[in-house]
C-alpha cells in the first residue's frame, strides 16, 4: 500500500473512532505525499466527513461539491464522494438532495464494493 494510502487508512480509523483531531493530521500528511488524483479525492472525501462531524457541514458539503465534478476522477471515487456528500445532506435535513446523492452513488460504486452499498442501503 503507498504511504497516501496508508495515512488515508489511519486517518479513516481515527475519523470513525471520533479522533478527529488525529485524523484531520493524518488527512493533511496524506494530501502532502498524495499524487494520485482519485486518491486526493478520497483523502479530501474523508475531510469532508470530518469538517461536518466537528461542526462545519457547510465546508464539508462545499467540499464534496466542488469533488463531484472534478475531471479525471474513476467512477468509484466519485461514487464515493457521492456517498459521502448524501449522508452530510441527509443529516442536514437535505432529504431530497441526499435521495439524488445516494442515487448517483448507487449508479457509480461498482458492486464489488459491498460495505459502502450496504452503507447507502442503511443510510
Amino acid at each position: 500500500m503507498a504511504w497516501a494510502e496508508e495515512l488515508h487508512d489511519r486517518a479513516r480509523q481515527a475519523v470513525n473512532t471520533g479522533a478527529y483531531a488525529r485524523g484531520k493530521r493524518l488527512l493533511d500528511r496524506a494530501m502532502q505525499v498524495a499524487d494520485d488524483p482519485d486518491v486526493k479525492a478520497q483523502i479530501a472525501t474523508t475531510r469532508a466527513y470530518a469538517d461536518a462531524e466537528t461542526g462545519d457541514a457547510a465546508a464539508g458539503i462545499a467540499r464534496c461539491l466542488a469533488l463531484v465534478d472534478q475531471p479525471g476522477l474513476s467512477d468509484e471515487t466519485r461514487g464515493l464522494v457521492w456517498a459521502q456528500l448524501a449522508l452530510m445532506r441527509m443529516r442536514t435535513g437535505d432529504h431530497d438532495g441526499a435521495l439524488t446523492g445516494f442515487q448517483e452513488a448507487m449508479a457509480l460504486l461498482p458492486a464489488t464494493r459491498h460495505a459502502d452499498i450496504g452503507l447507502l442501503f442503511l443510510n
